[in-house]
């Protein structure tokens, strides 16, 4: 029954990610609620009630251990403990709109909902201050708030990127649940797959972008007819390939305008200083500092850094690239409007053969985009327009 409440939990997890990855109403949102709650409704009608807490390093129910402890701890009991709580219990019962504005609630930044609301079937409490007790306001700067968003949508990959940056540090653990969320997304679902997440933490655009190229990477290497370890480590290299772009300045990531041409050569500079963070940090697949390093490498040699002629890009890093450049052109920027499907098709066609890997794009917009592009969407307005 462990493995049950474990499972059960994590896709809890997975419902509340997919408020703060896609807009209210998105397909996405209602299967991940839905298989939460048809995994509590099977537990539940075995047990009357069950009681989850955390508590050190550690979360419990009953007298064992969760085996997803450390992914549970840091994001669904994080956003319990953001308002007060440490401790659920749900009782056989358990109705769907409970459910659901629990999760609204818990998905919503900490200003606004301070304080969680119980319901019949759905108690809370903070072991401390014992099983049910009232739950108090917690206090939230719109800084915290801005954080803890970013944890939502991204699985904390914001201190996942300063760890690398600061001290050469990793927690691969996390970085491989947030993989496998999005994965399990891309894997399961035959609906559309892309995330339109607004975060606020690094920069405005840099977290939703990388979650989008993430996704869409798993995705054509899942059409390729890829899985498993490679699609995982792809994943990984995809979520921190623009991870140089800490060593850039914010007033020029930031800029709400072209670049100049001084300040072109500083944004180039990202890529090979990620690469640099990447190999003096442990706990990375080998492909990520590759992958940092190509993904502005164009398919015949051009782009940069500069590669001696005849350099062949690495598989990953020319999936990467198209998803990468695909994003960028869909995405609203400050200073311009995303582009629609119908005109990227044809910019990216035209550069086939030289800037991307002919046969990798053919399968990118044939296959992947089916899926990532719902009818009648516009595009994905990630920025608020000035």
């Amino acid at each position: 029954m462990i493995d049950k409440i474990n499972a059960a939990l994590l896709e809890l997890q997975s419902a509340v990610l997919s408020r703060s990855l896609y807009p209210a109403g998105h397909p996405r949102i209602r299967w991940s609620e839905e298989k939460a709650r048809s995994l509590l409704t099977e537990i539940l009608s075995a047990l009357p009630e069950i009681t989850v807490f955390a508590v050190d390093d550690r979360v419990v129910c009953g007298e064992e251990i969760l085996p997803s402890s450390p992914s549970l701890l840091h994001t669904l009991f994080e956003l319990l403990r953001q308002r007060g709580v440490d401790q659920i219990t749900l009782r056989t019962g358990l109705e769907p709109a409970e459910l659901e504005r629990f999760l609204d609630a818990l998905a919503a930044p900490v200003a606004e909902t301070p304080q969680l609301q119980e319901s019949a079937h759905l108690t809370l409490g903070a072991i401390l201050r014992g099983a049910g007790a009232p739950v108090t306001e917690t206090t939230v700067t719109a800084e915290e708030a801005e954080a803890l968003m970013a944890v939502q949508a991204a699985g904390a990959l914001a201190g996942i990127w300063r760890g690398i940056h600061d001290s050469r540090q990793i927690s691969a653990s996390i970085l491989g649940d947030v993989v496998s969320t999005l994965a399990r997304g891309v894997s399961d679902s035959s609906c559309a797959i892309l995330p339109l997440a607004v975060v606020k933490e690094f920069d405005e655009y840099t977290f939703v972008h990388i979650i989008n190229v993430a996704i869409l990477s798993i995705s054509l290497a899942e059409a390729l007819g890829f899985s498993g370890r490679t699609t995982h480590d792809l994943g990984i290299a995809a979520l921190l390939h623009d991870v140089g772009k800490m060593a850039v300045p914010p007033e020029i990531l930031n800029k709400k305008g072209r670049f100049t041409d001084e300040e072109f050569k500083a944004m180039q500079v990202h890529s090979a200083e990620g690469a640099r963070m990447l190999l003096r940090t442990r706990g990375i697949p080998d492909l990520a500092p590759l992958v940092a390093y190509e993904h502005h490498v164009r398919f015949d040699g051009g782009g940069y850094p500069k590669v001696p002629p005849g350099w062949r890009l690495n598989l990953a890093s020319r999936i990467c690239q198209i998803a990468d450049v695909y994003d960028a052109l869909r995405t609203d920027r400050p200073y311009r409007k995303g582009m629609s499907v119908e005109k990227i098709t044809r910019i990216m066609r035209g550069d086939a053969g030289s800037y991307f890997d002919r046969e990798l794009l053919d399968i990118f917009l044939t296959r992947v985009l089916p899926r990532a592009e719902p009818v009648g969407e516009s595009t994905h307005q990630t920025v608020p327009a000035p």
